[in-house]
């Protein structure tokens, strides 16, 4: 049993791992509504991912374990199953016996998890990372699904403005289409394209990893370079140990290192995802803002009302919604192509294991998605390319506030209409393929 040495929230996500499996072992199909996980609110937030995935309850507090044990005692005495907590400062409670962080029960526990993932072929290194593969990809998709959400609202009004060649909802609508048509479509591809580096740097984890121990599952040969969080009393890993003893006089003693540093091996999504939501979301204020409805004789057209800058306005958005995003989303599609191709070769030359299969799984899921975007929403970004590089924005007429994607000067009704569906048509796609793809992972 052989891992490197790790932070407190790297063991905070493990431990609490452990201590749903072991829960969901002792009370078998029993639901997880009434069951509570707690930390505070300075540590990882890779239990709170856990808990949307899996169904029970997290809840961060203030910094110190008073606040996380005073939390725990008041969910109890509401009749809530408390099963975990902890602070990165490495302080864990594992149970309700002692509302505090104690180091003796959460060396038990890591131990027992050990030697249990010791006996299914597995490190607690190739856990903790099946953990960040699972779940940060799962909230990348959860991201994308709560987008899936309210983009058929924004495509009903825009299949319907573009059929009837006039704007038929309220100014309050307009606003609200404007703002969320590039909110949403302009989060859509950078969420995807956050994806696709997401499983890119994973694939990179998991290939150095079987190269720097020549074997398929990254089992760690733990000797003095590499830097071991469980050994035997002589220091040595325990295939070393093992090797030159007998099964029954090996050593049992456990040492625990915390004051080596090793190379951060998740790749978090939190702070790029944070980070690409601010973004899409002030790149839409424009839209939110400016959006009005201009009433004529024969139309009413619902549009972003900028004299002195219009023109600029569009090229920014094009540039952070298809100049820039685009090349970066086929570039990360070509990687993954050649990772796959890679991991095709290397599997034919010796047996997959099953941590290969879930990356291969992944990349194939990361290119489906990618593929999709490309094929249901490139046609309609380059004709909207196309008609900006044309339009006159300094015609004094209607046609000056005619801009994409309601209207398009180079495509009919019909074809405008059909590139709409097609579009917004992905969400469901999407959605099938996120079903299916969390399927495949719990077979």
């Amino acid at each position: 049993m052989t891992a490197g040495a790790y932070q407190g929230n790297e063991l905070g996500a493990l431990l609490g791992w452990w201590m749903l499996f072991q829960y969901r072992k002792k009370n078998p199909g029993k639901s997880l509504e009434n069951v509570y996980m707690v930390c505070s609110t300075v540590s990882s937030m890779i239990l709170r991912t856990i808990a949307k995935a899996e169904g029970f309850h997290f809840i961060d507090t203030l910094t110190g374990f008073k606040w996380i044990g005073n939390k725990a005692l008041e969910l109890q005495s509401a009749g809530k199953e408390v099963i975990f907590g902890f602070e990165e400062a490495i302080g864990y409670m594992c149970s309700m016996a002692v509302v505090d962080k104690d180091g003796v029960s959460a060396a038990y526990q890591l131990a027992t998890c050990a030697s249990y993932l010791y006996s299914q072929g597995k490190t607690i290194n190739q856990q903790l990372q099946e953990i960040y593969d699972k779940y940060g990809t799962l909230s990348l998709m959860l991201q994308l699904l709560l987008i899936d959400i309210f983009l058929p609202f924004v495509a009903l009004l825009e299949i319907l403005t573009v059929n009837s060649s006039t704007w038929q909802f309220s100014s309050e609508l307009c606003w609200f289409y404007n703002g969320s048509e590039v909110f949403f479509n302009t989060l859509t591809l950078w969420l995807t394209l956050c994806l696709n580096f997401h499983v890119i740097s994973l694939w990179n984890l998991h290939n150095r990893n079987i190269t720097t121990y020549g074997v398929k599952d990254a089992s760690i040969a733990c000797d003095e370079s590499s830097e071991c969080l469980v050994t035997n009393e002589r220091g040595v890993s325990n295939e070393t140990y093992e090797a030159s003893t007998s099964k029954e006089t090996a050593s049992r003693e456990i040492n625990i290192d915390y004051r080596k540093k090793k190379k951060r091996n998740d790749f978090s999504i939190i702070l790029p995802s944070a980070m690409i939501w601010f973004f899409c979301f002030s790149l839409s204020i424009p839209s939110f803002v400016l959006s009005a409805v201009l009433n004529f004789k024969d139309e009413s057209i619902c549009v972003i009302i900028e004299h002195t800058f219009g023109d600029t306005l569009q090229w920014v958005l094009l540039v952070f919604r298809v100049f820039l995003p685009m090349p970066l989303l086929l570039l990360s599609v070509v990687i993954l192509v050649i990772k796959l191709v890679k991991s095709s070769i290397r599997d034919k030359e010796s047996s997959s294991s099953k941590a290969s299969f879930d990356i291969k799984r992944l990349v194939i899921f990361s290119l489906a998605m990618s593929f999709l975007y490309l094929i249901a929403s490139f046609q309609r970004n380059m004709f909207n390319c196309v008609h900006i590089g044309s339009h006159d924005f300094r015609n004094s007429t209607i046609e000056k506030f005619k801009l994409p994607p309601l209207y398009n000067s180079n495509l009919n009704t019909i074809f405008i209409v059909s590139l709409s569906m097609f579009h917004y048509s992905s969400c469901i796609t999407r959605a099938l393929l996120c079903f299916f793809y969390c399927q495949s992972s719990e077979n």
